[in-house]
């Protein structure tokens, strides 16, 4: 008898094949909604556009991709802030793709044979042309700790022998997935994060880069920490400072862009609770209300429809299925992938 760990790896799957052609390019957009909010250049036809993707998770590190046309990815402060999302991504162009990315005033153009650096906890946009993709996800612990001090790498083109190197080598490794035992995910794995640390190695900090750079990989440490503590009580400014050993005006500047500690810890609890929402009930609002620490049903009331744009009565249980859950897909979703690497 086969064991399961001489099987292929689980594939997910996506397909715009059979789809109505009013729906295609709006069914993609919800699948990648994790990730970047997805446009279309200017002139291009939502009915013509096609997408053939599949993604396989590897432990440590997240592959998908395959063949579009022509779109446009894009990643806003806005976005950033609304996702919470902390990994890298790496855009490996193939056969007759072109990637036109911006990210910092900076612009670059990415063709086959090269690849580009991602921080998703940065904005960015990323015009690419009809052909085929690839993206590599990992999370950002697992990268910078195989890199041997911190480095800027949202945008970083890696350049010379290396960069070319593996680049071949992440290409050989999206034709070799389809048949790669299960079994050998994790030598691949390991092996290729190696291969892509050593082509980030050269990615340098600047004076115009260090700080903000150092700040960011410090503040996700601490965003880390409030997630997996969103609900104790004494999660607050006073317990932030005393846990990361860190000064009242520098933990302030970390959260300037976030609205402030409070601020962003009271977010977060109300997208939690919204989710709780539309999850399967009853829901009593006024445990809820307890259970998230708010001072009052009608506090958590005000708050909830400040940032929802209505009440928490009137959340819908049972969220409808996404579009790319009901045809053409094998269900392929991000959010899955993402929640898998953490």
């Amino acid at each position: 008898m086969t064991s399961d760990q001489a099987l292929p790896l689980p594939v997910k799957r996506f397909s715009t094949q059979g789809v109505a052609e009013g729906e295609k390019f709006d069914m993609w957009r919800e699948t990648v909604q994790q990730i970047h909010d997805l446009q279309l250049p200017d002139g291009a036809l939502p009915e013509r556009f096609e997408a053939d993707v599949s993604a396989w998770s590897l432990g440590h590190l997240a592959v998908a991709g395959g063949f579009f046309t022509e779109r446009r990815m894009v990643r806003t402060e806005k976005i950033t802030r609304r996702l919470q999302i902390d990994q890298y991504r790496i855009l490996l162009p193939l056969e007759g793709t072109i990637i036109r990315h911006q990210a910092r005033d900076q612009r670059k153009l990415v063709r086959q044979g090269q690849m580009i650096f991602s921080d998703l906890a940065r904005a960015e946009e990323a015009d690419c042309g009809t052909g085929r993709l690839m993206q590599f996800i990992v999370t950002r612990d697992t990268l910078d700790a195989l890199l041997p001090g911190p480095r800027d790498l949202h945008g970083f083109v890696p350049e010379g022998p290396v960069g070319g190197l593996v680049a071949d080598h992440l290409a050989a490794l999206v034709r070799k997935l389809p048949s790669l035992p299960a079994r050998d995910a994790e030598p691949v794995t390991r092996a290729t994060l190696q291969l892509i640390a050593a082509t980030a190695a050269p990615a340098q900090l600047t004076a115009e880069t260090g700080r903000p750079v150092l700040d960011m990989a410090k503040r996700q440490r601490i965003l880390r920490h409030i997630h997996k503590h969103l609900l104790d009580p004494d999660l607050g400014q006073e317990t932030l400072l005393a846990t990361f050993a860190m000064s009242r005006a520098s933990l302030y500047r970390l959260f300037q862009p976030l609205g402030g500690v409070a601020a962003y810890i009271q977010e977060r609890k109300l997208h939690r609770l919204r989710a709780e929402l539309t999850g399967p009930g009853p829901h009593h609002l006024g445990q809820l209300t307890w259970k998230y620490g708010f001072s009052s049903q009608g506090q958590m009331s005000r708050a909830f429809r400040a940032l929802f744009g209505h009440a928490p009565r009137d959340t819908q249980p049972g969220e409808p299925a996404p579009a790319w859950g009901r045809a053409g897909t094998d269900d392929l979703s991000f959010s899955e992938i993402l929640r898998q690497l953490q």
